[in-house]
Formats: C-alpha cells, sequence, structure tokens
C-alpha cells in the first residue's frame, strides 16, 4: 500500500456545477486515506498548483486541503496533460513507487494534449510506478479517458454514484491489491477480439472479451490471456465454448465503435460501423418510429 497521497481537484470551469459534491469527496478522500499516510493536494485547469508539503492525515490538515481548494475560483479549461507532468513531479520527491494519484474531476481534456491515445501513452511515460485513480464526478464525465489513464498507470477508475461508492473504494486503496496489470487479450488471426488494448484487473473484477470472427473463418477454440502479477509475467489459455446467447453482435458494434472513436479513425469508418451494428456513434443518429405503417406513410426504408 502506498504511503503518499497527491490529490488532485479539477478547478476548470466544467468543475464549478459540481462544485459541492467535489468539495464533499475531497474531505470524504482525505479523512478515507490508509493509517500513516501523507498527502498533498493540487487544483488543477489550465495550471497546477499544489500545497506546499505532504502532511499527515488530521483534524487541521484536513480543513487546510477543502480550504485550499475552495478559495481557488473555478475558471479555464483542463490540461491533463500539465496535470499528470506536475504529479509525476510530486511523485518523485517523495519516491515514485510509495506514491499515488488520486484525480477528482471530470477528466475532460479541453487544453493541451486532448486525445485520450496520447494521453495514455503519456501517463504510462510519466507515471510508470505510480497508479493513478481518476474519481469522475458529474454527467458529462469523460468516463473513457478516465479509464485509459487508470489503465496505463495500473491504477483503477471509479465512476461515483453514492457515498457509500467513494468510501469503499478509498478503503479499498489502503490494502496492498492484488491486481494483474497490463492485461490483455491476444488478437486471434480471422478474428477481431476486444477490448483491445492493455487494462488492470483487480481481485474481483471481471474481464469479458468481444469477438467476432469473420464469414467463413473457424472460430477460435482458445484465446489467450496476457499480463502480469508483480514482476512476474503470466500467459493463460483460456477454452472457448460455444453458447448461444442474445444480442452479442450489438455489444461487439458498440464496443466496436468506441474503439474506433478512441483511435480518432475517419468518419466514414466509424459511420459505417455503426449503421452495419445499428449502434449509436459520435456522428450517427437513427430514427426510431412506432409501427411499419409509420414507416410507409413517411416512405422511410427501414436499415
Amino acid at each position: 500500500a502506498r504511503k503518499n497521497w497527491i490529490i488532485v481537484s479539477d478547478t476548470s470551469r466544467s468543475s464549478l456545477e459540481e462544485r459541492k459534491l467535489e468539495l464533499a469527496s475531497l474531505r470524504s478522500v482525505i479523512e478515507g486515506l490508509p493509517k500513516d499516510s501523507r498527502f498533498i493536494v493540487a487544483t488543477s485547469d489550465l495550471e497546477v498548483h499544489a500545497q506546499t508539503d505532504f502532511a499527515p492525515v488530521t483534524q487541521a490538515s484536513v480543513e487546510a486541503a477543502v480550504r485550499f481548494v475552495s478559495e481557488t475560483e473555478p475558471d479555464g479549461a483542463t490540461d491533463l496533460g500539465l496535470m499528470l507532468g506536475k504529479s509525476a513531479e510530486l511523485a518523485t520527491k517523495v519516491g515514485a513507487q510509495d506514491a499515488a494519484v488520486i484525480y477528482l474531476g471530470d477528466c475532460e481534456a479541453s487544453w493541451g494534449t486532448t486525445e485520450t491515445p496520447a494521453l495514455r501513452k503519456l501517463a504510462a511515460t510519466l507515471l510508470p510506478k505510480t497508479p493513478l485513480y481518476p474519481i469522475v464526478l458529474g454527467g458529462s464525465a469523460d468516463a473513457e479517458t478516465a479509464r485509459e489513464l487508470a489503465s496505463a498507470t495500473s491504477g483503477r477508475m471509479l465512476r461515483a454514484r453514492t457515498p457509500e461508492d467513494l468510501t469503499r473504494f478509498v478503503r479499498s486503496l489502503g490494502k496492498a491489491p492484488k491486481r494483474l496489470s497490463d492485461v490483455e487479450v491476444v488478437q486471434v488471426p480471422g478474428s477481431v477480439i476486444l477490448p483491445a488494448g492493455k487494462s488492470t484487473l483487480d481481485e474481483g473484477e471481471e474481464l469479458v472479451a468481444l469477438i467476432r470472427t469473420e464469414k467463413g473463418a473457424p472460430a477460435p477454440t482458445t484465446v489467450t490471456l496476457k499480463g502480469r502479477a508483480g514482476e512476474a509475467e503470466i500467459q493463460l489459455p483460456v477454452l472457448v465454448a460455444p453458447t448461444e446467447a442474445a444480442h452479442v453482435a450489438r455489444r461487439f458494434g458498440s464496443a466496436w465503435v468506441r474503439e474506433l472513436e478512441k483511435n480518432q479513425k475517419p468518419k466514414e469508418e466509424i459511420v459505417s460501423a455503426s449503421k452495419a451494428f445499428s449502434v449509436m456513434s459520435k456522428h450517427t443518429s437513427f430514427l426510431v418510429l412506432d409501427s411499419e405503417e409509420a414507416y410507409a406513410a413517411h416512405n422511410i426504408a427501414r436499415k
């Protein structure tokens, strides 16, 4: 378990709506840190400002941290790249292997580096030994970017929906995790397996792989799961048993569209996948009418 905690609070203009929730969450996070922890709080928007030094968890230090953030007027855009850089700098001061970062905010990058793949690469480069735990707040939050940043640093993301979610999450940070890092399902020729890329799995979490095989190609009978347990590399063959199940193609299509969007594929490619699997994308919308008669009356062909 880590001893030094860097807690970053989003103070961009987009955080204004969730300001009360963010300050309450900040207090809960600090008070829930493991015993003997030290912490430092930073604010993040177009600039990153941190407290002077790490402090033990006391009533006075909690109040000072909440006051430090509350006195920062929410303004400007969000530079996640700068936040990652400052977090790495603070972690280096106390030893990257004994530090961890908790981010509170919507994780919507609107300045500097904004593309999710580039941010993931930056996080892996800057925080190779320091996990990042994004706690995503707000209805318009970018959970996909938060998940990628967590995965790149062997951290975990939380979409906080209740105070109990936050309490359980913070308590779990006080334990040395039973974790698989750099987890990926090896692609099989003739098939596409999602999710692509590497992720992190803690004890109790599961990974669902969606596999689409080209027509005429044999379906795989095994897939290989690769990853790391601590410093040890693992390679696990998993049997694929044929079973009838509903909506698998739709689930694959949704994951495929998200994958194309994440990797900034051409708009035409994303639209084609969206239409082929009848799932929404950033470039498509769907018209739904009540009956076959309504389609006929408006001379609209079903796609």
